[in-house]
């Protein structure tokens, strides 16, 4: 914890009010999940968390430092607080603030700079504590169910439960081994006993999000397929969606286990590829290549015909020629997947990628990227047209302008549409209905449902 300003921190208020925090995250689902449990710990002891765009005493900015871009917008949103709110406290925290500490502590910056795993000093910080107890936050204290408020802030009706952070791999673009050190998982007990009190705060969904989820539990000889079978055994839990995974971490027993078991994990995985071109894989540092990813992705398709597959993908990396772009692409379009997560590479200092030779033209990334955007949005229109006319379950997750919006086990996001006179059915944020497919908005990217 850095306090590069002594008296910044007092925070003295009156006793008539409580002290308004307001929160603003920047990156993963790993910030996110660090920002809800911070929110939830502030408002337990009696704060109000409140929207960051409006005023309060302390504001915590989460922040990520994937490239040089995010470091520039974490450094404009503090100068933007700093500018309207001069005798407000600031804090940042995230990977940014594991790296950057003393640039952070500037004048006109940060009153706080607080790394990533410490979401107590964080609490601690913005009490004015200087002593914090330093180990990874629980559940967070204040829990509710989805859609309940903490302070002005709603909780999502689907969980993000992080049960694993750090990396051990070192892939050439990535910052992470530094900002979140090295691999580490909650025991198998503890996130059992998590997803349980989920399930009776009302979350019909939990996603299992980690920094590099197929490491979870090693340092402990625990697994990841351990973990999904105990989930597998159990009754009343919600519907379990997993959240990015390496090629190299679905494999024929996570397959079969996963398949046989649809009742509890979505059709839905998130397959971290990067490249298909086996030059670019190894001056990347990643540990698959294109054979290995065309094979699981077509056994896939084999043993999970209704699974919706999407990808991470990072065009314009240094050394990737025309000709390796070209041959991805054409591999690309080979195979059955329902969309792309599309990244034109943007240079992060201090990473091994950022002294390859090969640099590619920025117009060039740009036109990479919108060739395998307009394929991702072709590839999501046929996933969507293929579950026209059949049964899908949502998570109710939001509701507005005459319809009601949620997303399916196949990770696709449908709209009911809301009528005078209809039956009395739950459909609150978070509950679960199970809808018929009618039709498909190709502009919106969204499923039309029916009762």
């Amino acid at each position: 914890m850095t306090f590069p300003r002594e008296g910044d921190c007092s925070g003295e208020l009156s006793e008539k009010r409580r002290l308004r925090v307001a929160f603003h995250t920047l990156g993963c689902r790993s910030n996110y999940a660090d920002t809800v449990d911070i929110q939830s710990a502030v408002s337990a002891r009696e704060a109000v968390a409140c929207d960051f765009d409006g005023m309060a005493d302390v504001y915590v900015l989460n922040t990520c430092t994937v490239t040089d871009d995010a470091d520039r917008s974490a450094y404009k949103l503090i100068r933007r607080v700093r500018d309207k709110h001069p005798e407000a406290r600031v804090i940042v925290t995230g990977c940014l603030a594991e790296v950057s500490a003393t640039e952070l502590c500037k004048p006109g910056l940060a009153d706080v700079v607080i790394g990533t795993g410490r979401a107590s000093e964080v609490v601690a910080a913005i009490f004015a504590e200087v002593k914090a107890v330093k180990e990874p936050m629980s559940l967070p204290v204040a829990l509710e169910g989805p859609g309940s408020a903490v302070g002005e802030n709603r909780m999502r009706a689907r969980y993000s439960l992080r049960i694993q952070d750090g990396c051990d791999n070192h892939c050439t673009f990535c910052v992470i081994p530094q900002t979140r050190g090295k691999s580490w998982s909650w025991p198998i007990e503890k996130v059992m006993g998590d997803i349980k009190r989920l399930w009776r705060a009302g979350y019909r969904e939990v996603v299992l999000s980690g920094t590099n989820l197929g490491s979870y539990g090693r340092e402990r000889n625990e697994s990841f397929i351990e973990l999904l079978a105990a989930l597998s055994k159990e009754k009343e839990i919600p519907r379990i969606r997993l959240s990015s995974l390496d090629p190299e971490d679905v494999g024929d027993e996570f397959l079969g286990l996963i398949a046989d078991k649809c009742d509890v994990f979505c059709n839905h995985l998130h397959i971290c590829v990067q490249s298909f071109s086996d030059r670019v894989l190894k001056l990347m540092n990643r540990r698959h290549r294109v054979a290995d990813v065309v094979k699981m992705i077509s056994y896939i398709a084999a043993k999970m015909p209704k699974c919706c597959v999407g990808i991470d993908c990072i065009v314009g990396f240094p050394g990737e020629s025309e000709q390796c772009f070209s041959e991805g692409l054409a591999i690309l379009e080979s195979l059955p997947l329902a969309y792309l997560h599309v990244f034109p590479y943007s240079e992060r200092q201090n990473t091994a990628a950022a002294k390859l030779q090969g640099r590619v033209d920025n117009d060039e990334r740009r036109r990479r990227a919108a060739l395998l955007r307009a394929l991702s949005r072709r590839r999501l229109r046929e996933f969507n047209r293929s579950l026209v006319g059949r049964e899908v379950e949502i998570i109710v997750e939001s509701s507005r302008a005459g319809y009601i919006c949620g997303t399916t086990r196949e990770y696709a996001t449908a709209h009911l549409k809301t009528q005078s006179g209809i039956r009395n059915i739950e459909l609150s944020v978070g509950a679960v209905a199970k809808l018929r497919a009618i039709d498909c908005d190709e502009n919106e990217d969204v499923l039309i449902c029916e009762l």
